[in-house]
């Protein structure tokens, strides 16, 4: 929730794949860039027998709009960085080697002096999604079932087998660097 609501921009360079945590933190950013080739980015939670929380859901829908989140959270389908940028999950698909260059250019345009009024209109432009979290999400989450319920038992080995063989031996792992604040030098 931090890092959607961070009141200066926030860039994500996704230099690979990005699945579950990663790609949240990725959606949550303001404007994605991401490698054009060798990555792919899915939410797989559900199809493993793990729900997905409300809170999530709903910054997803904001940030990509409802029917993509859905079909992304519902599904588990994982997409290429062509289909993820066809679908909005991303904004631009550069080479491997632009990418980080490309995310501190794209937070290089908002001047300091305008950091104030960037803050302001990024709440407005949030304002449903997060009425909508502290309305109807966070009362949802609270029925999430408890952590040591979600624990993978005997019953669903057999699909989370079946979702490691999807991946192919992939890594799985957070792969977004955020640019926010003060560009790096």
């Amino acid at each position: 929730m931090r890092l959607f609501t961070y009141p200066r921009p926030t860039v994500a360079a996704v230099n690979g794949h990005a699945f579950a945590g990663g790609l949240i933190t990725a959606a949550v950013c303001d404007y994605r860039v991401a490698v054009a080739d060798g990555a792919r980015f899915g939410l797989n939670e559900v199809p493993i027998g793990i729900p997905m929380p409300a809170v999530y859901v709903r910054m997803l829908a904001y940030a990509w709009g409802e029917p993509v989140a859905a079909r992304t959270c519902l599904r588990g389908e994982i997409f290429t960085p062509a289909q993820a940028h066809t679908l909005g999950m991303v904004h631009e698909l550069v080479p491997a080697e632009d990418l980080l260059d490309r995310a501190v250019a794209i937070a290089k345009q908002t001047p300091e002096d305008c950091l104030g009024q960037y803050a302001f209109t990024k709440r407005a432009c949030q304002a449903a999604a997060l009425r909508d979290i502290a309305e109807l999400a966070d009362p949802l989450d609270s029925e999430l079932p408890r952590r040591h319920d979600q624990r993978p038992g005997p019953a669903r080995a057999p699909t989370l087998l079946a979702a490691a063989q999807r991946l192919s031996g992939a890594v799985v792992s957070r792969q977004a660097a955020i640019v926010g604040g003060k560009v790096p030098r």
